[in-house]
C-alpha cells in the first residue's frame, strides 16, 4: 500500500545551529545578564561624571586661559574624555562574554550545542561587537551633548553635532569602541579567564601614553601605530602632538592588522583547547 513520500533520510546526522542561530544564542545570554547592564551602566555614569567635571573645569577657569590655550581648545575631545572610563568597562565586559562561561562551566553546554568552536568564537566576538558598539554610540552622543550645553553655560566656544567633523568623531567612536573589547575576549580564550586579558588591555591602553613622556620623539613615531593613536586619528582632524598623527587609511590599517592579530591568536586557542 502506498504511503506517500518518506520524510525520513536514514543516516543524517543531526542539524547543528548555523552562525546567525549561534549568535542569536549568544546575544540571549548577553542580554539576560544582569551584569551586562551592571557593568555598562556603571561605565556610563562615571563617563558622564567625568566629563560634566571636565566641562565645569573648563567653563570655570576659561576666562583665565591664554590665548594659545584658547586656540589650541577643542570641544569635542574635551566631550569625549569621559569615555576613557566607559571603554574600559566595556572591555571589561568583552572579557566576561568569554571568561564567564569557563567560570561557570557553561562552555561545555555551549559546546555541545555548537560543536564548531570557531563559529561559536565567532559568535561571541560578533555580540561583543554590537553590544559595545552600541554603548559606545549612545554614551559618545550623550556627552557630546552634555560637554556642548556646559560650555554653551560658560560661553565657551562650543560646536554642533551636524558638523560634519563632529559628527564623523561621534560615528566614529562607536565603530572604534568595540576595538579594545574584542582584544579583552580574544585574550579571555586564551586565558580563560579575566584578570589576566584585563590587564594586558590597560597595558596597552595607557602604556603608549606613558612611554611617549620618557622615549626620545624619534621613538614616539612607532607609537603613533598602537590601536589608541589610530582611533584618535579617525576621530579628530587635528592632535596636539603632531608625532601621534596618521592618515586615515593608515589608521583603518593599523586597527584592522592588530585587531586580527589578537583575534586569530584567541580564535585558534579557543578552537583547539578543551572545554
Amino acid at each position: 500500500m502506498w504511503r506517500g513520500p518518506c520524510c525520513c533520510h536514514v543516516g543524517s546526522g543531526p542539524a547543528w545551529p548555523g552562525l546567525a542561530d549561534t549568535v542569536r544564542s549568544e546575544w540571549s545570554k548577553v542580554v539576560a545578564r544582569r551584569g551586562t547592564y551592571t557593568t555598562l551602566g556603571i561605565g556610563f555614569v562615571l563617563a558622564v561624571v567625568a566629563t560634566t567635571g571636565a566641562a565645569v573645569a573648563v567653563g570655570a577657569s576659561w576666562d583665565h586661559w591664554s590665548a594659545t590655550d584658547r586656540a589650541g581648545f577643542d570641544p569635542i575631545v574635551y566631550s569625549f574624555l569621559g569615555l576613557i572610563l566607559s571603554g574600559i568597562f566595556a572591555v571589561v565586559l568583552g572579557i566576561r562574554v568569554v571568561s564567564s562561561e569557563y567560570n561557570t562551566g557553561m562552555i561545555r553546554w555551549t559546546l555541545t550545542a555548537t560543536p564548531n568552536r570557531s563559529r561559536v568564537f565567532a559568535a561571541k566576538m560578533a555580540v561583543v561587537a554590537l553590544v559595545t558598539g552600541a554603548a559606545g554610540l549612545v554614551t559618545s552622543v550623550i556627552l557630546f551633548g552634555i560637554g556642548q550645553l556646559v560650555f554653551g553655560a560658560y560661553d565657551v566656544p562650543s560646536v554642533s553635532l551636524t558638523e560634519s567633523t563632529v559628527l564623523r568623531a561621534v560615528l566614529v567612536q562607536a565603530v572604534v569602541t568595540p576595538v579594545y573589547p574584542l582584544i579583552g575576549a580574544a585574550l579571555a580564550g586564551v586565558a580563560r579567564s579575566a584578570v589576566a586579558p584585563l590587564t594586558a588591555v590597560l597595558v596597552l591602553i595607557f602604556a603608549p601614553s606613558v612611554l611617549a613622556a620618557f622615549v626620545p620623539e624619534s621613538w614616539r613615531r612607532v607609537l603613533r601605530f598602537t590601536p589608541g593613536a589610530a582611533s584618535d586619528a579617525l576621530s579628530f582632524t587635528s592632535s596636539p602632538d603632531p608625532s601621534t598623527e596618521v592618515g586615515i587609511l593608515a589608521a583603518i590599517l593599523v586597527i584592522a592588522a592588530w585587531l586580527a592579530a589578537f583575534l586569530a591568536v584567541g580564535g585558534l586557542r579557543f578552537a583547539r583547547r578543551d572545554a
